[in-house]
C-alpha cells in the first residue's frame, strides 16, 4: 500500500494567488468607502478568492491510498474505487504555453459511479498512473489513444505501445 499527498510546496502558488486576490480586493473594501457597484464587484471578488483558498486548503488535507484491491480518497468527502469496479481510466495533459512546454496532467479513475481525479502535483503520480493503467489492462478496458500518449510521455509505459 502507498499514501499518496499534495505537498504544501506544490500548493504554494496557489496559496499566493489566493492570498494576493484577497489582498486585492479586501484592501480597498477596508480602505475606503467605494461606490456601491464597486463595493459588490469586490466582495464578490474577495468571496471567489477566499472559496480558491479553501478549495486549496482541502487539497492539502487529501491522502490517496493505493492498494492492491484499489484508489481511495480520504479528505473532505471520502471516495473508493475497486479495481474490479473499474470501468473508466483516462489521463489528460492541459499546457499553460502553446509549446506545450508547461503544463499539467489530470489522472481520471471511474468505477461503480464513483470518480477519483488527481494532478500530477501530488506526490509519486507516475505510481498512481502506472497502477490505474495495469488495472485497466488486466480488464481488458480501452484506453485512448491520447491516455496512451500522455502515459508514454510520462514514461510510465513504453512509446511504441502508446503509437500501437
Amino acid at each position: 500500500m502507498s499514501t499518496h499527498r499534495y505537498a504544501a510546496r506544490a500548493l504554494a502558488a496557489d496559496y499566493g494567488r489566493a492570498g494576493a486576490g484577497l489582498a486585492l480586493t479586501v484592501t480597498p473594501l477596508a480602505l475606503v468607502e467605494p461606490a456601491p457597484a464597486v463595493g459588490v464587484s469586490l466582495g464578490l471578488l474577495a468571496a471567489l478568492c477566499a472559496a480558491f483558498a479553501l478549495r486549496t486548503l482541502a487539497r492539502q488535507r487529501i491522502e490517496i491510498a493505493l492498494d492492491a484491491t484499489g484508489v481511495s480518497v480520504a479528505g473532505s468527502r471520502r471516495r473508493r474505487v475497486l479495481w474490479r469496479d473499474l470501468d473508466h481510466v483516462s489521463l489528460a495533459f492541459y499546457t499553460t504555453r502553446r509549446d506545450r512546454a508547461k503544463g499539467w496532467m489530470q489522472l481520471s479513475i471511474a468505477g461503480a459511479n464513483r470518480r477519483i481525479e488527481v494532478d500530477s502535483t501530488i506526490s509519486d503520480f507516475p505510481a498512481l498512473v502506472a497502477a490505474s493503467l495495469a488495472a485497466a489492462n488486466a480488464k481488458g478496458l480501452a484506453l485512448s489513444p491520447r491516455t496512451l500518449a500522455n502515459a508514454a510521455e510520462l514514461g510510465v509505459i513504453d512509446r511504441s505501445r502508446a503509437a500501437a
